[in-house]
């Protein structure tokens, strides 16, 4: 199965499988407030062709099969930390355990750090996630920090925990 996973643009095309695998409680239980819910194909169509404008895309569909099972992306922090960007990522529930988003991880760091200025991924998960925690680690990421309280997420506050990857200069292997 991993062998047949694949990085593409984002385009609207994939909005109904994007909207079936993101619109599940398991899946978007550990992103931020802001995010939609219930999950509406319309949000799907605004996501996509928003991403697909970018001259530089910073969002990519997982597709397996010609459908979106998740996405992953990045966000280029500003002023004194332009060069550090946040990843994100999501894979569909049924496709969990089975070694796919760290593959794309280690991959889609690979593409940022040879296609972009980024010295610095980071990434912020929430304590209840121990499962993203692993895929960062299996990627390369290393814990950095908690920040304890940090979020308030479902009635209850959480810690936060901070990974970071940084971009390998000539000397390190």
């Amino acid at each position: 199965m991993r062998e047949l996973i694949e990085l593409r643009l984002c385009d609207i095309k994939y909005a109904e499988s994007f909207t079936k695998h993101i619109n599940n409680y398991n899946v978007y239980r550990n992103f931020r407030d802001a995010f939609p819910k219930p999950y509406k194909i319309e949000d799907a169509y605004d996501f996509l062709s928003n991403c697909a404008q970018k001259e530089n895309p910073e969002n990519f569909i997982i597709d397996y099969k010609g459908e979106c099972i998740g996405e992953i992306g990045f966000s280029i922090s500003t002023d004194v930390e332009r060069f550090s960007a946040e990843i994100g990522y999501w894979i569909g529930e049924s496709f969990w355990n089975k070694g796919i988003m760290t593959n794309v991880l280690k991959k889609f760091s690979d593409y940022v750090f040879n296609n972009t200025s980024i010295q610095r991924l980071y990434a912020n998960v929430f304590e209840s996630n121990p499962s993203s925690m692993k895929v960062l680690e299996k990627a390369g990421f290393t814990r950095v920090g908690i920040m304890k309280r940090a979020i308030y997420k479902d009635d209850k506050f959480m810690d936060l925990y901070h990974y970071e990857k940084i971009k390998p200069t000539h000397t390190e292997n």
